[in-house]
């Protein structure tokens, strides 16, 4: 899918440059002022135009006609113009070669992030046994109780374009931001854009139960140095220039450059590098001296989490009070025990938090340190190995913490 990306992305601009030429060519000067406020609103309407094609994105073409309102030049006319033209062409270009799986949504500055749309399922729509569950899936619901019809998750991990986040194909993923650096340049792109959080993570393995429940194949990916530790010959293409498995550099690869089996759904217009590659931060979960502390909606303030009074204690399990001293370990999620007084949290299942027998099938480690705060990484990176996969979590580090092996991911709304 990267390369018909880079293609159509190619044809466009062929496009444009020509649609450009013959602008220029009847446009030389700007006579007066009234000229000027002419062409003014006729580029504002163009990027109503563009708004209408995606309305989610109505907003940040509106601060696009803002800053046309500021032209003073032909020159300046024509280019804001052509940009808006060929992001048109370019959404619509997303969306035909995505069949509708995957759209191209618009930022406060005019760059592009694929996404892919997930639209809104129940629990028993996924058809997983033993799924205690039921209705609308957490994700889908607002604060209000009222349900979204669907919600849209970055194609690819967060890159770094214009010197902004960028959910692009074929780049290296941005590390080295701390949790607090990658939700506010994450919010800061405008557009309803923001990292990734703990409600649309469960959302997407969900989804990953619901193909495994019908034939489907876990996804795997870069866990081994720009290979999948479990199938070698599955590789992506390195950012450093190196082959697979050389154990120097980074081992990070280009986002989307790996086989469709590692997309969460095994499909060209999955969510890609879902397993590994590079830890995520994840918006909406933490722990405090041991206790989880959760949102109890997607995108709630952190400010309004939920203390929930269950905890991790020494021994790998959940249990209803805090540890007596600071532990820090790790083994599979799904071998996490429970306390004989222990009451389950439904909320903390259904994120995928607390582990339930339906769940435990998924692969992943689960790191943690109850000393202090510690913010929400998941899924693991290029050198987790078998500890990588959807349910890999890691709360043992601060939010302070930045590395070679960290970065995020951009959704859609909330």
């Amino acid at each position: 899918m990267s390369q018909e990306l880079i293609n159509s992305v190619n044809k466009l601009t062929d496009e444009t440059s020509a649609l450009l030429q013959e602008y220029v060519k009847g446009n030389t000067v700007l006579q007066n002022s009234a000229a000027m406020s002419e062409i003014s609103a006729n580029l504002a309407a163009n990027s109503a135009q563009s708004a209408a094609i995606h309305d989610q994105s109505a907003r940040s073409h509106a601060d696009r006609a803002r800053q046309i309102a500021n032209i003073e030049t032909v020159d300046q006319a024509v280019a804001a113009a052509m940009e808006n033209e060929r992001a048109a062409m370019l959404i619509n270009a997303i969306k035909v070669i995505g069949g509708g799986k995957i759209e191209a949504v618009v930022d406060g500055f005019g760059a592009w992030h694929v996404m892919g749309v997930l639209p809104a399922m129940s629990y028993e729509q996924l058809g997983i046994p033993g799924c205690p569950f039921t209705g609308i899936i957490d994700e889908f619901r607002r604060a209000d109780g009222t349900i979204k019809p669907l919600t849209r998750i970055g194609i690819y991990m967060s890159a770094s374009v214009s010197g902004r986040l960028a959910s692009q194909p074929g780049l290296t993923p941005r590390v080295d931001l701390n949790f607090d650096e990658f939700r506010d340049q994450s919010a800061a792109l405008g557009g309803g854009l923001h990292l990734l959080n703990i409600f649309q993570n469960a959302l997407v393995n969900w989804l990953i139960l619901g193909y495994m429940a019908n034939g489907g194949q876990a996804p795997r990916g870069n866990a081994e140095w720009g290979r999948a530790h479990d199938a070698i010959s599955e590789v992506g293409i390195r950012g450093d220039g190196r082959i697979s498995n050389d154990r120097t550099g980074s081992g990070l690869t280009l986002t989307g450059s790996g086989p469709d089996s590692w997309t969460h759904d095994g499909t060209k217009t999955g969510i890609t590098d879902w397993v590994g590659n590079a830890w995520e931060w994840v918006d909406g979960l933490k722990m405090s001296g041991g206790e989880f502390v959760v949102a109890e909606y997607s995108g709630q303030p952190e400010s309004e989490w939920l203390r929930t009074g269950r905890y991790i204690n020494a021994g790998h399990v959940f249990s209803m009070t805090a540890p007596p001293s600071p532990v820090a370990s790790s083994a599979r999620w799904g071998s996490f025990g429970k306390t004989s007084d222990y009451v389950g949290h439904e909320l903390l299942q259904r994120l995928m938090i607390e582990p339930i027998d339906c769940t435990k099938v998924l692969n992943g480690n689960f790191w943690y340190n109850t000393d202090g705060e510690r913010s929400l990484l998941a899924r693991a990176s290029w050198h987790g190995g078998a500890g990588a996969g959807p349910v890999a979590l890691s709360l043992s580090h601060p939010r302070s913490l930045r590395g070679g092996s960290i970065g995020g991911r951009l959704a859609f709304g909330s």
